[in-house]
């Protein structure tokens, strides 16, 4: 699911944000045994949900024909543990832990000129 929207401010500044979220993806335990007590159907295992929500907050200038856009972002606004994969084997010590993550809270500082 993804939701987004946009909204101008007093003295033309502009806010706009999406939020995204998504289903766990699938993953299959491993096991270089043959283990018939757990008898487990391929990618049947989930890992954790994904939320996410972005925002940026920009200002419009234009003088003598040249338009110019300063902006700020934040991705992961809310600093969400957004895990991508899980431990799939079943002798390691972490198995059906996480992995890896996406990143955490990022921000950038940028300009745009149109001419």
């Amino acid at each position: 699911m993804v939701v987004d929207g946009n909204y101008t401010l007093p003295a033309q500044f502009q806010v706009a944000a999406i939020y995204r979220a998504a289903s766990a993806l699938p993953y299959s335990a491993t096991s270089r045994f043959v283990v018939f007590a757990l008898p487990e159907p391929r990618n049947s295992r989930r890992g954790d949900n994904e939320h996410n929500l972005d925002l940026r907050v920009s200002k419009h200038f234009s003088f003598a024909g040249v338009r110019l856009s300063a902006f700020w972002e934040m991705f992961n606004m809310a600093n969400t543990r957004n895990f991508t994969s899980f431990q799939p084997s079943m002798e390691a010590a972490d198995f059906a832990r996480p992995r890896s993550i996406l990143p955490m809270r990022r921000q950038q500082l940028g300009v745009k000129v149109d001419f």
